[in-house]
């Protein structure tokens, strides 16, 4: 073998030619070819040397069959050419002398204008993808009237586009898809899709979201493109009749409503004269109209839905048509309720305050005992036309005041001298009322005695509710109602 010579290769001057696959070596042994300056060290020479060309042209035809792919794919808009990785970190550029190879460093490897690092399918803005619009003749839901929304999905590209729907909704709220699957848009149209709402069981009222989440799929250059889409929709969740009954009172909240309807069961029982006395005249003392109305329903309320909550119709988080009811007629009944125990209490206190015509001696003292007042009672001139007459003075009571006659003990045979005693005890200016009352009660279980009017006036034998205007008061001094004989 002949001994090879170093020389080193000048490859700028190392030419390719089109048509023709050998090399033009010259006695200089450097070859040329438009792809820069590189190093190839000593050319052998003989068989060698043919080798060795025979590998340079297929490394020139691999970069020509490159540079023909890389452009072919450039016009499709993909990447840039001018920055797409060769073998070993080389950078292809095609020039106008044809197809170039030179070595680069990593870091140069991404541009300005086009970071990208490999192939990769073009972006494409989603408002460019498809349009979707949300549409809805109300936007109340309750569980007995079902909403309907609609879906209305544009597609904005030109190539058909397939679109798969599916919502995120409270789990009170079921939701139904028309038509359900995968909806197959054409270019430039428009389809809709029709979302069945309805609540059930217990519900969160007020403002509920919606969440529509559109996974859209469409075939670009032979490559299959994907892309998403979510939209929300604020609805207005709420239990049947609530928000109707609720305006129609007034009530601001269903809080409030316990404590309402406890205070106007209690005012229309109040109107009907349920447990009513006579004397009771004027309006129910809590109107809606006055602040305390609402200071006292306030605080029932807070106070019965802590009751209701702990008997499982709580109305404080989620509740439904049940719990309203419940609430409702609870209520009701709580106010009738109040009113019958405080009337009755009320009824039973000022009767056993007041006198009445029937009322025996003892019974209008035991009265007269519990208004404070004792044996000695103050007294007033009661003037009726031409007649008049000194009364005692039990009770007033607006423009009327009640009055009586004095009480005559009639002493029976065999009564005790100690009894006796003990009485005209009490028939003294420091009797006392309810002591004297007993004794004349036991007197006359016992027959000891018998208590009666005085029926000498021509006026008043008994108690009596006269005119405040009949009545002159005058400087008549205080006297004992009893007199015995």
């Amino acid at each position: 073998m002949a001994k090879e010579q170093d020389r080193t290769c000048d490859i700028d001057k190392l030419m390719l030619r089109g048509n023709n696959s050998t090399f033009q070596t010259p006695q200089r042994r450097e070859t040329e070819l438009p792809v820069g300056r590189l190093c190839i060290g000593p050319v052998p020479t003989g068989s060698a040397g043919k080798k060795h060309a025979a590998v340079f042209v297929c490394l020139g035809l691999l970069e020509v069959f490159l540079v023909i792919v890389l452009s072919t794919v450039r016009s499709y808009g993909h990447v840039s050419v001018s920055q797409l990785r060769g073998p070993r970190g080389r950078l292809f550029r095609p020039t106008a002398a044809g197809p170039t190879r030179a070595d680069f460093d990593d870091a140069s490897l991404l541009g300005e204008s086009d970071k990208m690092a490999a192939i990769a399918p073009r972006r494409i803005p989603l408002n460019e993808v498809a349009d979707v619009q949300i549409g809805a003749a109300s936007d109340v839901l309750n569980d007995q009237h079902p909403a309907t929304i609609y879906l209305l999905i544009t597609d904005k590209l030109n190539v058909p586009l397939d679109a798969t729907t599916s919502v995120a909704a409270p789990d009170f709220v079921d939701s139904a898809l028309h038509p359900s699957g995968t909806l197959h848009i054409t270019s430039d149209t428009t389809e809709d899709i029709a979302v069945e709402l309805k609540a059930h069981g217990r519900v969160q009222s007020g403002k509920n979201l919606l969440l529509f989440k559109i996974a859209l799929r469409w075939r670009e250059a032979g490559v299959i493109r994907t892309a998403h889409l979510i939209r929300t929709h604020e609805i207005s969740v709420g239990v049947f009749g609530e928000s109707d009954i609720l305006t129609v009172l007034g009530v601001p909240s269903l809080l409030l409503l316990p404590g309402f309807l406890v205070l106007v069961t209690a005012g229309i029982l109040w109107r009907a004269r349920v447990i009513r006395l006579k004397q009771d005249a004027g309006e129910f003392s809590f109107q809606p109209t006055k602040p305390d109305f609402w200071v006292l329903a306030i605080s029932l309320s807070i106070g019965l839905a802590f009751v209701f909550r702990a008997a499982g119709h709580s109305y404080l988080g989620r509740y439904g048509l049940g719990d309203v009811i419940v609430v409702w007629v609870t209520s009701i009944l709580i106010g009738a309720l109040f009113y019958l125990t405080g009337a009755s209490i009320r009824f039973r206190w000022v009767l056993n305050r007041t006198p009445s015509e029937g009322d025996e001696p003892p019974a209008v003292l035991r009265k007269a005992a519990r208004l404070g007042l004792g044996v000695s009672m103050p007294r007033a001139e009661l003037t009726d036309g031409a007649k008049d007459q000194r009364v005692y003075v039990l009770k007033r009571n607006g423009d009327s005041v009640w009055v009586t006659a004095g009480v005559r003990v009639i002493w029976q045979a065999g009564a005790p001298e100690t009894f006796q005693n003990e009485i005209a005890a009490e028939l003294k200016a420091s009797g006392n009322a309810k002591t004297l009352a007993i004794l004349l009660g036991r007197g006359k279980r016992k027959k000891y005695l018998i208590p009666v009017w005085d029926t000498a006036g021509p006026l008043v034998v008994q108690p009596m509710n006269v005119s405040l205007a009949k009545l002159t008061f005058g400087s008549l001094q205080d006297d004992t109602i009893a007199k015995q004989e």
